[in-house]
């Protein structure tokens, strides 16, 4: 019984003392050989640390803000009480949606599609 509390307690920080490691930078970046230079001793042509570009963010997070709305708004849907506070509460908000996608469109944060 002991033994498996020694062997467990020893696990465990031996694997928190290589994580430590790992996030402070001591162990080496699996993708070091991308950013040094070939054998040959030329330089690499290209910027290996930029691979999103900031439209493919802006869409993305459009696009989850956009869905997560749409998750908010389902409940309003599968309710079964007939509450109209609910319902008008539901249409605002489908109209708060529909003028920021409106919005988002007018200032051309999606020119590029």
């Amino acid at each position: 019984m002991t033994f498996m509390l020694l062997l467990v307690v020893g696990l465990s920080s031996l694997l928190l003392f290589i994580g430590t490691l790992v996030m402070k930078g001591f162990v080496l970046n699996i993708f070091g050989a991308s950013f040094s230079s070939y054998e040959c001793g030329f330089m690499t042509m290209m910027n290996f640390k930029n691979f999103y570009t900031l439209q493919f963010f802006i869409i993305g997070l459009s696009f989850m803000l956009f869905d997560l709305e749409i998750l908010l708004f389902l409940p309003f849907i599968y309710s079964e009480s007939g509450n109209s506070s609910s319902i008008y509460w539901a249409l605002f908000f489908l109209f708060f949606v529909s003028y920021l996608l409106v919005y988002e469109l007018s200032m051309n944060v999606m020119s590029h599609w």
